[in-house]
């Protein structure tokens, strides 16, 4: 097969090397230029940014600082602040000078009925009981019941004379006029006085239980009558809330017959008793009836977890 193709006569020879076109630098010489442009390029690029960082650290630098300023309008939120402040500032003040006084006042009746509870006085010669010197029924001298309530240390004393209060108070003229009564006194802490005519046993237990239940009220409550005296209270009222707590508690604790107080100088006549009666009675008299409770003292409004 043949065919008619071109022919170049301008080719160089088969093995000659081809022309140089010394009019076009060649084109490792381009690279390298690029290549330091570009490297030139970088470098300035570098030194702009480090100038950029530098120089606005010189600047500051060069800055002075200015003293603060409180303008009119801060001043005056300082002084509406200000102004809320001090009246608090007074009531704290005064808040924790009245508990500091209702704290002192307190421990003075704690030390006061402590040093009571540490008297053991006894009572002078008295006389001789016209029933006997035993309490009819099984229970003798009280000494079960008395042990029970914890009044370990008090005894009874068969007495008519005037340490008996309430004996000796009401008077007798057996067989027209029949008695029976009891005293406790704190003067003498530890003793309940006892006596009655023949012919009225069956109100005798009542009368001695009524009696130690005056012994409970002041071994475990001698603060409020310190507290009352403390306040003026008024002490009738204060000697007949004692006498009513002694038979209802008599009642409600112990079980003896409401109707047993009924004909007697103390009936039970508090329906609604409960063991902190006699306390709301101290209360209403204007007693402080416990230790003062600091949160009742907080001028601002408290936030506990």
């Amino acid at each position: 097969m043949s065919s008619t193709e071109p022919t170049n006569t301008d080719a160089p020879p088969i093995g000659a090397e081809p022309p140089i076109d010394s009019a076009r630098p060649a084109k490792r010489h381009r690279v390298r230029a690029a290549v330091l442009v570009v490297g030139s390029t970088l470098a300035l690029f570098v030194g702009a940014v480090i100038g950029v960082i530098a120089l606005p650290i010189a600047f500051e630098a060069l800055i002075p600082r200015a003293e603060p300023r409180v303008i009119d309008a801060q001043r005056e939120i300082i002084d509406e602040v200000l102004a809320v402040s001090t009246p608090i500032d007074v009531q704290l003040v005064d808040a924790n000078a009245a508990f500091q006084a209702d704290h002192d006042t307190w421990q003075s009746f704690e030390a006061g009925a402590a040093s009571w509870r540490g008297t053991q006085d006894p009572p002078p010669a008295g006389a001789p009981n016209p029933g006997g010197d035993a309490l009819p029924g099984d229970d003798p001298t009280g000494r079960a019941f008395l042990d029970s309530i914890g009044a370990v240390g008090v005894s009874v004393a068969f007495d008519s004379s005037a340490n008996n209060c309430g004996y000796s108070g009401i008077g007798s003229d057996p067989p027209y006029f029949l008695a029976v009564g009891g005293c406790y006194n704190s003067a003498f802490r530890n003793t309940l006085f006892m006596a009655w005519d023949p012919g009225t046993e069956d109100s005798v237990w009542p009368i001695f239980v009524h009696e130690a239940m005056h012994w409970y009220q002041a071994e475990h409550s001698y603060e409020l009558y310190l507290a009352v005296s403390e306040a003026g209270g008024d002490p009738t009222a204060w000697s007949n809330a004692l006498e009513v707590d002694a038979s209802c508690r008599a009642v409600f604790q112990y079980g003896i017959p409401i109707e047993s107080f009924a004909d007697t100088s103390a009936p039970c006549t508090a329906p609604d008793w409960h063991d902190g009666w006699l306390r709301d009675q101290a209360a209403a008299l204007g007693a402080m009836v416990a230790a003062p409770d600091p949160e009742a003292f907080e001028v601002l409004p408290m936030v506990r977890p």
